[in-house]
């Protein structure tokens, strides 16, 4: 058997036991794959949950000749969290300080 032969029988198999059995429901087949390296780079895990709209995102070209030490020369990842950019400056100093304690 394939890895797409076991992926149909537990989609299959999932499928029916949730309608069977819970009265919650699965996507329907066939489910989503993501590469395990694309998983990793977009969520940090090999097992995300994709009811979480939030993705971790390059924005190292933002960042090019920046002066900021722990971004210079680096790649730089960031979560796009909507509403963020209300929080207050001390939210976001905060947060300067913590990045430059890591280094």
């Amino acid at each position: 058997a394939t890895q797409e032969d076991v992926f149909a029988v537990a989609e299959e198999v999932l499928g029916e036991a949730f309608a069977r059995f819970s009265d919650k429901a699965v996507s329907p087949a066939p489910f989503r794959r993501i590469p395990y390296a694309q998983a990793m780079l977009e969520y940090g895990t090999d097992k995300p949950d994709l009811r979480n709209p939030l993705r971790i995102l390059d924005v190292t070209d933002l960042f090019e000749g920046t002066s900021f030490a722990p971004f210079r020369g680096k790649t730089v990842r960031a979560i796009n969290v909507p509403g963020c950019a209300a929080r207050p400056r001390s939210f976001f100093e905060g947060m300067l300080q913590f990045a430059e304690g890591i280094g």
